[in-house]
């Protein structure tokens, strides 16, 4: 999947130029132009969810094929009819805008996962990309949980019981498709070749940093 074409297909279909994008998603015109020439190949995390707002999609259609609802994997579970309520204009919704759209987020993180690593076509270099999104995905829940959703204000009820649901699902996505990887790795004739150590340099970093909180410090 190339990211950047992705990001140049979807912002000339909405008639926006680069600068117009990197305005609407908080992010630099140089960064917008590295993404779409292939300069920079596996974005932030936060990065990706400020494009795919500003594009009006979700994460999931931004890096891969959109999952119809109905056609979801069965470990979607109910969050999928939860994400129905939070997401469709509701008034918990506007009333708790980060709770709403880290459900929409990683849901449609792991949907997009969970429907491409069934494919055929499913690459190494595709399977990189994932491993570090799903990663992030992780850690960016976390930090919220940690911050955002220690207070009960920021979620309603049926919002916080959905985003206690939330992490088991993406280390359940996390552990399925690294499975997946290392499978790649390993049948890959000559893997170095086709993934560059540059691109790999970032997943050690994210593995520990998404590694299960220990109980002393309580995270």
């Amino acid at each position: 999947m190339d990211i950047g074409k992705r990001v140049r297909d979807l912002r000339k279909a909405r008639n926006l130029s680069q600068e117009a994008l990197a305005r609407k998603a908080d992010v630099s015109l140089n960064l917008i132009g590295r993404i779409e020439t292939g300069s920079v190949t596996n974005p932030h995390y936060a990065t990706l969810a400020g494009i795919a707002e500003a594009l009006d999609i979700s994460v999931g259609e931004l890096v891969g094929d959109p999952v119809p609802l109905g056609e979801a994997p069965e470990g979607a579970g109910p969050a999928d009819e939860e994400i129905k309520y939070l997401v469709k204009g509701t008034k918990p919704a506007y009333d708790f805008p980060v709770a709403a759209s880290t459900i929409s987020v990683c849901n449609s993180v792991c949907n997009a996962i969970e429907h491409r690593i069934e494919k055929s076509d499913y690459t190494l270099k595709d399977a990189l990309h994932d491993r570090a999104l799903v990663l992030s995905a992780l850690r960016q829940y976390r930090a919220l949980k940690r911050s955002v959703f220690t207070n009960s204000k920021n979620a309603d009820p049926a919002q916080r019981e959905v985003l206690e649901q939330l992490e088991d699902r993406l280390k359940e996505v996390r552990t399925k498709q690294g499975e997946i990887y290392e499978k790649l790795w390993e049948v890959e004739s000559d893997p170095d070749n086709v993934v560059s150590l540059v691109e790999r340099l970032n997943i050690p970093e994210l593995e520990r940093e998404t590694e299960e909180p220990s109980a002393e410090t309580g995270a």
